[in-house]
């Protein structure tokens, strides 16, 4: 007999342009949402209060307790800059992020490394690095009643980001793995992350690509094997949330169908 896996969490990548659908997708399929509308720090105050506002009340007025994430901002945000400016930058942004995460009921939330692979050479990574973990550990330490997620983006393997989670060593810091990022930007298979990141993983990014660029495709509409990451996030035993990263309710119902089909979810 084949034994019964447990259910992962699933939650959809939305913003507040898409409550309109949400809401029938989370009571259909009972599933969590992550909010990436402040994901790129372009939007001015009045805005932010705005879609604030709307998911605010969207949470109030729903029937039941959604399990929401949220992404913070991370485009042009450098948090291990040499510059001072840039990381005041960074924990503004960061703490806005968070009191509108903590006002949401929201405990789980995205962050970005800023790590540049261009730059080689011990000069750049192990200052970078010093810097990196100065700045998350301060965010935890004043933050603790979140879990934070760092996510890969242009990390060519996960080396960097395993160094930042291992010298932190907090039980509220852990690695988001993106599947898209890893195939379009990483020197090996998406599949060849997982082992090395091991138990740091908390969190989880599914969409898929060409591997050209970060499409963003529903599952199954590009070339990442994802039945076989499924399977090694089976072997190596985590059964933790799992992100719908694309846009629009076609793209994730699409999505649903792929896993279900499979019987992923």
């Amino acid at each position: 007999m084949d034994a019964i896996l447990p259910r992962r969490p699933l939650f959809i990548s939305a913003t507040a342009q898409d409550l309109d659908w949400v809401s029938q997708v989370v009571e259909q399929h009972e599933v969590g949402v992550e909010i990436t509308d402040f994901a790129q720090p372009t939007e001015p105050g009045s805005s932010r209060e705005r879609i604030f506002e709307l998911w605010h009340l969207w949470r109030e007025a729903a029937t039941a307790k959604v399990p929401m994430a949220l992404h913070a901002p991370f485009l042009d945000l450098v948090p291990g800059s040499l510059d001072t400016d840039m990381v005041e930058l960074c924990r503004k942004q960061h703490e806005e992020a968070l009191t509108l995460a903590g006002a949401l009921g929201v405990g789980r939330i995205v962050f970005h490394s800023g790590f540049n692979p261009l730059i080689r050479g011990p000069q750049y990574f192990e200052p970078w690095l010093n810097r990196t973990v100065r700045y998350f550990s301060e965010l935890i330490a004043q933050n603790t009643e979140f879990t934070f997620l760092l996510e890969n983006m242009w990390e060519p393997t996960p080396d960097p980001l395993i160094k930042v989670v291992d010298r932190i060593n907090s039980p509220n810091l852990r690695i988001c793995f993106d599947v898209g990022h890893a195939l379009i930007w990483g020197k090996i298979p998406p599949e060849e992350w997982l082992p090395h990141i091991g138990l740091r993983l908390g969190h989880v990014h599914l969409n898929d690509n060409d591997g050209t660029w970060d499409q963003e495709r529903p599952l199954g509409a590009g070339v990442i094997p994802h039945e076989k990451i499924m399977g090694q996030l089976n072997t190596l035993g985590f059964f933790g949330p799992i992100g719908l990263e694309m846009r629009g309710q076609v793209a994730i119902q699409a999505s649903l169908d792929w896993l279900k089909r499979r019987g992923l979810f």
